[in-house]
């Protein structure tokens, strides 16, 4: 562990809640058990909680990129090192050291956490130790000026600007520990003060206010294809680069049917292009930020979005949306907001919406295509009780959030695609939540 940086109450919180998390998460389930400690630290640590494993890489490469890599140019005449070691070597100078002082623990880590793109990227290993073992053992080293960063490889080849499935689940995992430390804090500033802590629990039942049937669930048949999860490779899955011109004149469609027609005909053309993340330039506008800052989104909601069973008309659909979204902010508004939003959907909805993990976003989406997604059940449960007639969206979720009884899934996975998550990715909302099953609540801000 990184002396100072830590306490080891607070490690051992942190390593706690984590595996509480991931314990509710299919993909990473194994790192809960009976020898996956390893896996569970290696992602910690790529994600900034400091452990007692210490990284190493495999690529002498990668090595020099981390020999030269700094917050801010140092002095002339700084020197860079790099640090080599032969684990051969270490554990059997540790064999003999044991019998000195055998409570010294020490172990060559090499692992591969699936879809953990920065591990892979980096051809990362660890060295798992108990005690600062590298003041007992002499590491090589290749002393030489420092020069600046090499011509390969690139920061973005070390720190991946694509999150693989896995990295925007932690997102979700540093949200909610962001969350969790900040009332800590709060709590830890206000413990002398007599303000009384009230901690409010979720009912265990799904209830609702409206008389009559209960209406049904989503069934899990149906859920079951969107909790399946890919493993991709970092290196086989990241690429190519595809660049679209958005044309402007008065005879032109708009940029997101442009965007949406574009990309459904690539997707028709090359059944493999969805197994791909995608780096998506665009030019065509005189503002050279927009282009910019749509790249990069269009980047998050493809990653987001292509693994999970929306349709190709959706997956298009979505990133049209997103280009019409950002064109509305330059065009209609200062910042992004309601105005823009209502350049885009004709009735606007501000919602907000969370997940089981308790990760929390907004959106906006079109509130008719919205309510053409209530299911019949509910419908009926509104006509047998006093809320029969015309009920607005506005007014049909101040009566029940819990949107596996409100709507009818298929459609309202489409409209939540289409609309709510590109709009989050619009809004700059971090993180994302782009699996519409996965929400255990639905309603107004």
């Amino acid at each position: 562990m990184r002396e100072g940086s830590i306490t080891q109450d607070s490690y051992i919180a942190d390593l706690g809640a984590f595996i509480d998390w991931a314990a509710t998460v299919p993909e990473l389930a194994y790192v809960t058990q009976v020898g996956g400690e390893d896996a569970a630290c290696a992602i910690l640590q790529h994600h900034g909680t400091p452990t007692q494993y210490i990284d190493f890489t495999t690529e002498p490469s990668i090595a020099g990129f981390f020999s030269a890599d700094a917050l801010d140019a140092p002095q002339p005449g700084t020197e860079s090192v790099i640090y080599c070691l032969q684990t051969q070597d270490l554990l059997r100078f540790y064999e003999d050291w044991k019998e000195i002082q055998p409570e010294l623990q020490l172990e060559a880590v090499s692992i591969d956490v699936s879809n953990l793109w920065r591990l892979q990227a980096q051809h990362g290993c660890f060295i798992y130790a108990n005690h600062p073992w590298y003041t007992i053992y002499d590491l090589d080293r290749i002393v030489f000026p420092w020069t600046g960063y090499p011509a390969y490889p690139q920061r973005d080849q070390i720190y991946p600007a694509h999150k693989s499935p896995l990295e925007r689940r932690l997102d979700e995992y540093l949200s909610v520990r962001r969350r969790r430390e900040g009332l800590m804090h709060a709590r830890e500033l206000l413990r002398d003060s007599p303000v009384a802590w009230i901690t409010v629990t979720e009912e265990a039942e799904d209830t609702t206010p409206v008389a009559g049937q209960q209406p049904a669930k989503w069934p899990q048949e149906l859920l079951a294809r969107w909790t399946q999860h890919a493993i991709e490779r970092f290196d086989t899955t990241v690429g190519p680069q595809i660049s679209l011109h958005l044309r402007a004149g008065p005879n032109t469609p708009t940029v997101g049917k442009q965007v949406s027609v574009a990309i459904a005909s690539m997707l028709r053309k090359e059944s493999g292009l969805r197994g791909r993340a995608i780096d998506w330039r665009f030019s065509g506008s005189p503002h050279a930020a927009l282009m910019a800052t749509l790249s990069e989104a269009s980047r998050t909601l493809w990653n987001g979005l292509r693994c999970l069973p929306v349709s190709d008309e959706d997956l298009a659909y979505a990133l049209g949306t997103l280009a019409e979204l950002y064109y509305a902010k330059v065009d209609g508004a200062a910042r992004w907001d309601e105005q823009a939003a209502g350049l885009v959907f004709k009735a606007p909805l501000y919602v907000e919406f969370a997940n089981g993990a308790s990760v929390v976003s907004r959106g906006y989406c079109d509130s008719v295509a919205m309510r053409e997604a209530v299911s019949s059940h509910w419908e009926q449960a509104l006509a047998q009780g006093s809320d029969a007639g015309d009920v607005t969206m506005t007014r049909l979720l101040l009566l029940n959030n819990k949107p596996n009884q409100v709507f009818e899934f298929e459609a309202f996975a489409r409209v939540f695609a289409r609309q709510i998550v590109p709009s989050q990715v619009a809004l700059g909302r971090d993180p994302v939540l782009f699996n519409p099953a996965e929400l255990s609540v639905f309603g107004l801000p």
